[in-house]
């Protein structure tokens, strides 16, 4: 067995207990991409474990490797997007995400790209000022709490009230999308593309749901 594997091994177990490990799971991790060098999945994982540590420069090396190792698999552009969004490249973050719609990506996948997508174009600096908190509480239905139901609810509401607010029309095609019900989530992305032509955000969820029709 390779010695590169031991390192690998120990650095997810350190992982998994928590952030408390952080730093362990990253010395065993940064030994096994030593050891290991063109083995993309080690580079994935110091990745992981140096963006949940908070280190975006030291994230975004190791992303990048993995990328260019493995560029077909979906899985590493998102957490690579998030890095450069971080470290100031935007368009960088978006073009990741873009790409990925190319690999076939899992449905994790694609609601991973949303989440990134979304902190990336910083959808609040486009809402009146009345609006911010329920779409604020519309996110954490959809994202954290997995309801979507409810964030359809409160986005259907504002949406009535603004109808020319891209930010809620993507959400609202997401939310449908998580419902199943891709037609509605297929016309809320389509006016969302209509007010906002250039946004890779609408170009994305409507890649990710005609995927999934494709598939089903």
């Amino acid at each position: 067995e390779p010695r590169w594997v031991a390192r690998y091994a120990l650095g997810i177990i350190n992982f998994v207990k928590g952030p408390v490990f952080g730093a362990k799971a990253r010395t065993e991790l940064a030994a096994a991409a030593e050891l290991a060098p063109k083995v993309a999945d080690v580079h994935y994982r110091l990745g992981i474990v140096e963006l949940e540590l908070e280190e975006m420069q030291p994230a975004c090396v190791a992303l990048a490797r993995a990328v260019a190792l493995d560029p077909k698999n979906p899985s590493y552009r998102p957490p690579y997007a998030l890095c450069l969004f971080h470290t100031g490249d935007a368009g960088g973050a978006r073009r990741e995400l873009t790409a990925m719609l190319d690999l076939e990506p899992s449905e994790k996948d694609v609601g991973q790209a949303h989440t990134v997508m979304a902190r990336v174009n910083n959808p609040f600096l486009m809402l009146p000022k009345g609006v911010e908190s329920d779409y604020a509480k519309a996110l954490d239905y959809l994202e954290k709490y997995d309801i979507p139901s409810k964030a359809v609810e409160i986005l259907d509401a504002i949406a009535g009230k603004y109808p020319e607010l891209a930010p809620v029309r993507i959400m609202l095609g997401m939310a449908y999308g998580r419902l199943g019900d891709n037609a509605r989530a297929i016309a809320e992305l389509k006016a969302a593309a209509a007010i906002c032509p250039d946004s890779a955000t609408v170009w994305l969820g409507l890649g990710g749901i005609y995927h999934g029709i494709d598939k089903a």
